[in-house]
């Protein structure tokens, strides 16, 4: 009885460990995709995207966190 609670003290302290590798790899690799994805807005969708047209371009220019001179912004809406 004791070797069943022993091996089962065991199982579990592994299971722990594993869980513990496993998020932490998985925190690095969210980190790594954070840095390998620098650039503007404009520069990542160009690369998926490669025949943006102004109208298209304009949000991202835009919109992007290291544009610090950000404008006015006009809506295509042709009451507004």
């Amino acid at each position: 009885m004791a070797h069943a609670a022993a091996a089962n003290l065991f199982r579990s302290q592994i299971l722990s460990l594993a869980w513990l590798i496993g998020i932490s790899a998985s925190l690095a690799f969210a980190v790594t995709l954070a840095y390998a994805d620098e650039g503007s807005l404009f520069t990542i969708a160009a690369k998926r995207f490669q025949n943006l047209a102004v109208t298209e371009r304009r949000p991202l220019e835009y919109a992007d966190v290291s544009n610090p001179h950000r404008g006015e912004f006009r809506s295509s809406d042709p009451m507004g």
